[in-house]
C-alpha cells in the first residue's frame, strides 16, 4: 500500500485530495491505515497536459508538466460495479 491509497481515503471521506486532512503513510494511525486498505488501484496513466487528456476548461496542473492520473476505487464499490465512486488523483 502506498501514499495514493491514503490520499484516496482522505478524498473519499470528504477531505479532498491533498486537503488539510491528508495523512502521510509514515504518520498514519490504525484507523487511517484501515481506511486506506479499502482502496485498490483501478487505472493509472502517464499524462502530458499538452496532449489534451484533460478537459480544455481546466488549466494544466503542475504548470503543464507531465504527471500521472491515478484512479482508485473501494473494494466494495468495485465488487458492486459502482465505478462512479472511483477517486481520481492527479500527481504532477
Amino acid at each position: 500500500m502506498g501514499a495514493v491509497e491514503y490520499e484516496a481515503a482522505a478524498a473519499g471521506s470528504g477531505a479532498g485530495a491533498g486537503g488539510a486532512n491528508r495523512v502521510e503513510p509514515s504518520a498514519a494511525d490504525a484507523r487511517d491505515a484501515e481506511r486506506a486498505l479499502e482502496w485498490v488501484l483501478l487505472a493509472q496513466f502517464q499524462c502530458d497536459p499538452a496532449e489534451g487528456l484533460l478537459p480544455a476548461a481546466e488549466p494544466p496542473p503542475g504548470g503543464g508538466r507531465r504527471g500521472v492520473l491515478t484512479w482508485l476505487i473501494r473494494r466494495e464499490d468495485l465488487a458492486l460495479g459502482h465505478f462512479a465512486e472511483a477517486a481520481l488523483l492527479r500527481q504532477f
